[in-house]
């Protein structure tokens, strides 16, 4: 009988083993993109203390895994490659898990809110765009299902996983990584993988790490801000709020149905994603939960760049804007181990509101120009009164992609910036602003420029020259204190400066 037991569990533990499968994160799957020319890491988890072997691409790595099953082993530098290629992965030479369609290119890091997710079939020339896009090796990864933690994720949320442009539906997929993939694609012929992370709504402090929010002086600002909102939070009266708009929509939808009507739609504020938590006035934005639910397990995968798209949530911040975007640019190169890794930022574009947008695209700016290996893309040009989405994406698209091949990949012909002010002479009731950028263009009558003269912001009387701008008080005699253009949240209407057809960066100088 005991030798018959002894037997039983023999033959259970090896119908165990046949049936055991390696187990890998799922930024690890088909239609993956592989970053080239830097060393690559693979892992995952296997039965503690077995022999996982690698192979890809003429190479073949080996690792143990540890005593909790995870393991890690990396691929040498990888040449980029159209063709694609499978990855095998055994454990203790077990039947091989094979990850098909694999290229090997440039990969970049997509962040931000809802108008970095918002749809490329939404936006203006959507349909030839999507057409288009076939033509090119790109490759896009979603984790729609990341949702908020409180504590750092193995890995990204269910049903994530890789889309091949030339073959699946990606009309739902970020315009604007899209539009930035695609042209450095078919700019370099190198196929691109864009990992994103964007969710709506959310502000800067969602994107941060734990231990960068306690701890970096940078975030004192918004330190001080998250503990005065919580100090004044009232759960109860908040839950009660959600729960009148939860009741009155249900009966909404009831009396519809009743009277044979359609249902109406539901406001967002009445989603579970929006029910109030009794540890944090932030829901879904509290700070650093999107960190860990979307970036902390995907900081491994080596990848080029950032490309972020992000404000309209700090919209308030007339304070500490600039100190956050720097914490969180440090925090991401720190988290890919790369303290050069080229970043590009969207810069927020024209709306209609009493938001101080204009001194937060200031902030935008002063964050990059104190940061190196930062590009920021002009947008004051696009943009709706009345839509905080606009659907102007593809010159968001292309002006990212332009910085990025100017500055990451040396294609010195490609005209990247618009002009951005350089230096500001006074010259008592004359100013003289001078520019870096290439020649200036003025489109239409000068507008948009004005000077500070007796304490006071008034209208300027523009000459636009090539290399420079003069500028005299249009109804003053007072010297000017003071220069500044397009200084107000929705300014599409006064944008006229540009050179190479990018806007003009808008600017404030004062003595």
């Amino acid at each position: 009988m005991k030798r018959s037991y002894i037997l039983f569990c023999a033959a259970l533990l090896f119908t165990f083993s046949l049936c055991a499968e390696i187990k890998m994160p799922r930024i690890f799957s088909d239609n993956m993109v592989l970053q080239r020319g830097v060393p690559v890491k693979v892992w995952g988890w296997a039965s503690p203390g077995s022999d996982v072997t690698v192979s890809f691409s003429g190479q073949t790595k080996t690792a143990k895994a540890n005593a909790k099953g995870e393991w890690l082993v990396e691929l040498s530098p990888l040449r980029e490659s159209v063709e694609a290629s499978e990855i095998s992965i055994s454990e203790s030479g077990g039947a091989p898990k094979q990850i098909k369609n694999v290229l090997v290119g440039d990969v970049w890091i997509s962040g931000g809110q809802s108008n970095m997710e918002f749809a490329a079939k939404r936006m203006d020339g959507a349909n030839d765009f999507l057409s288009e896009l076939k033509g090119h090796p790109v490759r896009f990864f979603v984790q729609k299902e990341s949702k908020p933690s409180k504590v750092p994720m193995e890995d990204t949320g269910k049903n994530s996983k890789w889309f091949d442009c030339k073959s699946d539906d990606v009309s739902w997929l970020s315009a604007v990584a899209l539009i930035f993939a695609r042209d450095i694609s078919a700019k370099t012929g190198v196929p691109i993988g864009v990992i994103d992370s964007s969710f709506s709504g959310t502000n800067m402090y969602s994107w941060l790490p734990q231990e960068v929010f306690d701890n970096d002086p940078l975030v004192e600002h918004e330190r001080v801000n998250w503990k005065n909102r919580l100090k004044n939070y009232n759960y109860q009266k908040a839950l009660e709020k959600w729960q009148k708009g939860v009741d009155e929509y249900e009966a909404a939808v009831a009396k519809a149905k009743a009277e044979g009507k359609p249902v109406p739609p539901q406001h967002y504020s009445t989603t579970l994603l929006h029910k109030p938590r009794p540890d944090s006035p932030d829901l879904f934005r509290t700070r650093c939960e999107l960190y860990n639910a979307r970036i902390y397990p995907i900081k491994r995968y080596a990848a080029r760049g950032i490309l972020w798209y992000q404000g309209e949530n700090d919209g308030y911040m007339k304070k500490g804007f600039r100190e956050s975007f720097m914490s969180l640019i440090n925090a991401w190169r720190q988290s890919w181990g790369n303290p050069d890794m080229p970043f590009i930022s969207v810069q927020l574009p024209s709306w209609g509101s009493d938001a101080p947008w204009a001194e937060i695209r200031q902030q935008q700016y002063e964050a990059c120009r104190n940061l190196k290996n930062t590009g920021i893309v002009v947008t004051i040009d696009t943009g709706e009164k009345d839509d905080i989405h606009p659907t102007e994406k593809l010159p968001i698209g292309h002006r990212a992609a332009a910085i990025a091949l100017h500055d990451v990949y040396g294609f010195k012909d490609i005209a990247a910036y618009g002009p951005i002010m350089k230096d500001v002479k006074f010259m008592g009731k004359l100013a003289r602003i001078e520019f870096s950028g290439g020649n200036l263009e003025c489109k239409g009558e000068p507008r948009g420029f004005e000077v500070l003269c007796g304490g006071k912001w008034i209208p300027a009387k523009a000459k636009v020259k090539k290399d420079c701008v003069l500028l005299r008080a249009a109804d003053s005699n007072s010297d000017i204190e003071g220069v500044r253009y397009l200084w107000e949240t929705f300014a599409k209407p006064n944008v006229c400066l540009y050179s190479n057809d990018i806007p003009a960066m808008p600017f404030i100088k004062e003595k």
